[in-house]
């Protein structure tokens, strides 16, 4: 996905179809509703055949490749939500939030 299409989706708070999460590269596969828990189930069989020290390799291995990046910009998330949440603005928008929440129940 684009960093546009990342920056409509988070700042514009956008919901997305299973089609667009695929479209977006957000997930491998979709199934309908219908047939969803057999296709699940499916997968997992087949996935519970694989050697599992192999799989847990593979997984470390494609993990890995981005981890200090990741750890990195998460403290670096952490930092500024902490900030946020503790801001005047925060706390003008849950005082907003709590009394229109009250006035309704008048």
């Amino acid at each position: 996905m684009g960093l546009a299409k990342a920056n409509e989706m988070l700042l514009l708070n956008q919901k997305v179809t299973a089609i667009e999460a695929m479209e977006r590269n957000l997930v491998t596969r979709i199934f309908p509703l219908s047939e969803f828990d057999q296709k699940v189930n499916e997968v997992v069989q087949y996935m519970a055949g694989l050697p599992p020290q192999s799989l847990l390799v593979s997984k470390k291995l494609i993990r890995d490749v981005n981890r200090k990046e990741l750890e990195k910009v998460n403290e670096q998330e952490h930092k500024l939500l902490l900030e946020r949440a503790l801001s005047e603005e925060t706390f003008q928008a849950l005082n907003g939030f709590f009394l229109k929440k009250q006035q309704s129940k008048l």
